[in-house]
């Protein structure tokens, strides 16, 4: 609701990630263009209370501007009218973000000077800009050197993600920056704690080529992983909360995020799986077709059917590749529905088996108290809404 002297905090409040001139000048497709445009939080409960209501300003403006890379902030509040009573807009967002004072300008001059990201380089990926694509060059293209970096021409797009921890040199100064974001775009985010070294956490940044051959770093995306000790020397590794900036969204860049945090659980010897904490819709999308496509790629049920796997294969496989139970045998539900001949009626009968066997094991609590009847049709809708929910799935990864 707003009205003449109250304002919802998420439209009152617009974030522009700050570059330099001459960065902002290789930027040529629609697509580019919105990365230096303001947005606006799809949450601000946290600061500004359930409502989500600031009061006591007429025509209220909150710009949050942030530098592109070190996400150094300054804050700039303008209205028309102001009541004595009203909310105290630069105290409550002070409590969650460190604000700069001073100019601006300066400090994003020498953030895209001075600022590098903290960590250790893990992958790198890239992709060309409208401006390296007017030159005849391909859509995407790898060029790696030894430390997994890229290297790249004038135009030229590369994105490189980082592991870091809370030992890592820089790296709590930049969380207390960068984890403001986790407030406004992930329903019930919590800010963890620092004093737990159980936390991992993986950044993704842009990093484009200017034409002397310079470059600098803007923030992309985030996500951060809790390692749970596994008897006797092993560790699990919980995804915990994921987030690409609005302006990086669409882009394919939550893909390689993920597959890269994959990837890098597949290489190390002490952790055996890597699982996902409460995930939302679209993370599960998210992580259901990439997961579907490596699997898929790698042939996992190249010859087989539904008649010739057993638990024992199954849990077999989920445990070298490292993917948490149930995740593992929806995907190889939908793997074989993908494969499925639906003129054996033999493959079909077995299938059907196999996956309202997982469907009564998970909803036993639920399915228990029913009458046989009850149960069969409550297991049978459950059944066919999973198999269309796996169809979806499968058009939308390609496989």
């Amino acid at each position: 609701m707003t009205t003449e002297f109250a304002k919802s905090s998420n439209e009152a409040l617009e974030i522009r990630l700050r570059r330099i001139e001459l960065d902002e000048n290789l930027l040529e497709s629609e697509e580019e263009l919105r990365l230096t445009r303001p947005w606006n939080p799809e949450f601000t409960y946290p600061i500004f209370g359930t409502e989500e209501q600031i009061y006591g300003y007429k025509n209220l403006r909150i710009n949050l501007d942030m530098a592109s890379g070190s996400l150094r902030s300054q804050l700039r509040v303008s209205y028309e009218g102001k009541k004595d009573d009203a909310d105290n807009v630069e105290d409550k967002l002070e409590e969650f973000i460190p604000l700069e004072k001073g100019d601006f300008d300066s400090i994003v001059k020498d953030d895209a000077k001075e600022f590098r990201p903290p960590g250790e380089l893990v992958t790198s990926y890239t992709r060309n800009s409208a401006k390296s694509e007017g030159k005849g060059k391909g859509k995407r293209r790898r060029v790696e050197t030894s430390n997994g970096s890229i290297t790249g021409e004038e135009g030229d797009v590369v994105y490189e993600i980082y592991r870091s921890s809370w030992q890592t040199a820089g790296w709590k100064d930049f969380n207390r920056r960068m984890q403001f974001f986790l407030l406004l775009f992930i329903e019930a985010a919590n800010y963890l704690d620092e004093d737990d070294d159980n936390w991992e956490f993986f950044t993704l940044f842009e990093r484009r080529c200017r034409e002397d051959g310079s470059y600098a770093y803007h923030f992309v995306g985030y996500s951060s992983l809790y390692s749970f000790y596994h008897f006797p020397t092993g560790h699990r590794q919980r995804l915990s909360q994921f987030l690409i900036l609005p302006p990086y969204q669409r882009q394919g860049h939550a893909s390689e995020l993920y597959n890269s945090i994959r990837s890098d659980v597949l290489s190390r010897q002490d952790v055996i799986e890597l699982g996902v904490e409460d995930p939302s819709e679209a993370f599960d999308i998210l992580r259901d077709i990439n997961d579907l496509r490596w699997l898929n790629e790698m042939k996992l049920l190249e010859n087989k059917t539904a008649l010739d796997i057993d638990r024992q294969w199954i849990e077999q496989e989920r445990k070298k590749l490292k993917v948490a139970r149930r995740q593992f045998l929806r995907l190889i539900e939908m793997l074989l529905l993908h494969k499925l001949d639906p003129k054996n009626q033999e493959q079909l009968k077995r299938f059907r088996l196999l996956v309202k066997d997982r469907l009564y094991r998970f909803n036993y609590e639920q399915l228990i108290d029913l009458t046989p009847e009850e149960r069969k049709a409550a297991l049978q809708l459950t059944y066919e809404g999973v198999i269309d929910n796996y169809r979806d799935i499968i058009l939308k990864s390609h496989v």
